[in-house]
């Protein structure tokens, strides 16, 4: 199954986030979902070259524990809003 939403770190362990990001642009079935970059990067560089990807938003992780968890939240509110169910999913 395909997700209807990446969340992707640029900070990954062993790759680079944006080499990640271009993996998934240049392939022809994942190219249009929806991507949200979540990093601890502030850099003006790194969200340039999201934007040239067209991210759906990018969202800098703040490093209190509560303010993270209420970003998540409003993500998913925001998230679910502009969603568009298919009939047989928005009728149940």
């Amino acid at each position: 199954p395909c997700p209807d939403l990446i969340l992707l770190d640029l900070r990954l362990p062993k790759i680079d986030g944006l080499d990640v990001l271009a993996n998934i642009k240049s392939d022809d079935d994942a190219r249009s979902l929806p991507i949200v970059v979540m990093t601890s990067s502030n850099d003006e560089e790194d969200r340039q070259a999201c934007e040239k990807h067209d991210v759906a938003a990018y969202l800098v992780k703040p490093l209190n524990l509560q303010k993270f968890l209420d970003l998540l939240s409003e993500l998913k509110q925001y998230w679910h809003a502009d969603m568009i169910l298919p009939r047989a999913l928005a009728e149940r």
